[in-house]
């Protein structure tokens, strides 16, 4: 029984051309590459298409016409089954638990 490796997403040379100003003032490693690919897995293991989680990125209109196009669900609360969202994300929102 033979097991076939999984495809990674990202190598040096295709974060390097989506990355070019990174690169040229940190020099992308494979360390980078390997971060970048385990995030992948990791998105790609703990999505789901039906049920909305901490971490999905959502259009979001507020109830007095507000458009958020890149809103992000931050939080949840367990008692209440309410999802708190982040109108307006930056990087810093990503990490992994």
């Amino acid at each position: 029984m033979s097991q076939q490796a999984t495809k990674e997403k990202y190598s040096i040379e295709t974060l390097r051309e989506r990355n070019v100003s990174y690169d040229h003032q940190h020099w992308l490693t494979q360390e980078d590459v390997d971060m970048a690919n385990n995030y992948v897995k990791l998105i790609e293991r703990t999505r789901s298409e039906v049920t909305p989680q901490i971490g999905d990125r959502l259009v979001y209109v507020t109830e007095h016409g507000d458009y958020y196009g890149h809103a992000l669900i931050d939080s949840r609360s367990a008692k209440e089954g309410y999802l708190s969202v982040c109108e307006q994300p930056y990087v810093p929102f990503v990490w992994e638990e």
